[in-house]
């Protein structure tokens, strides 16, 4: 199977689980498609923020709407939801070492949260939310989950299409071993890998 395949591959499997509404999958997905794609785009940054940030810069932003992007939905704060989710499984960045949240003096966003639209609210909107347990406040910013994981869908097959590094990737990305019998003899094994 080729990368483009692969990488076509993974897209199919965000939609499918936005579709099943498994929005942790859908997001996770989402969020480590720019770790596969600037590997292969920027192969020569070792720093694997260095290189995702760079991707989300030159090829995420492009795709968000106007009125999405800002400077709160950052690079880095991307990247710091990116290491939140997948390695600590919260949808919250606000306690990653990169996530930026005082980018104005006078602004500051305590926590970046994606959610849910079920009622056709903006893809991406400021609130100040209050824990009902403690009473504390924070300002927030609450990112459209299906919106968030279309557009790096978007940007992915947009890189895709422009990509001059792709041919020359020749690691594969993501495989499976099936292991059976050979002759149905439990003492000989072969292993297939599927691409």
């Amino acid at each position: 199977m080729s990368t483009r395949d692969m990488i076509t591959g993974f897209n199919e499997s965000i939609e499918l689980s936005l579709k099943t509404e498994n929005y942790f999958a859908a997001l996770t997905v989402a969020l480590i498609m720019p770790d596969i794609c600037s590997k292969i785009e920027y192969s020569d940054i070792s720093k694997v923020g260095d290189r995702y940030k760079k991707w989300i810069d030159n090829y995420f932003v492009d795709v968000l709407d106007k009125g999405a992007m800002n400077k709160y939905l950052s690079a880095s704060n991307i990247y710091a939801l990116r290491c939140s989710l997948v390695h600590e499984g919260s949808s919250n960045p606000s306690n990653q070492n990169n996530y930026n949240r005082n980018v104005d003096v006078k602004e500051q966003v305590d926590e970046l949260i994606p959610y849910i639209n079920s009622i056709g609210w903006e893809k991406v909107a400021f609130s100040n939310t209050t824990n009902i347990h403690d009473g504390t406040e924070k300002a927030s910013l609450f990112v459209d989950i299906e919106y968030l994981c279309s557009k790096f869908i978007e940007a992915t097959n947009s890189w895709l299409q422009t990509s001059e590094k792709i041919p020359q990737y020749t690691t594969d990305l993501f495989s499976i071993a099936i292991p059976g019998y050979v002759n149905n003899d439990k003492n000989k094994i072969a292993i297939a890998k599927i691409n």
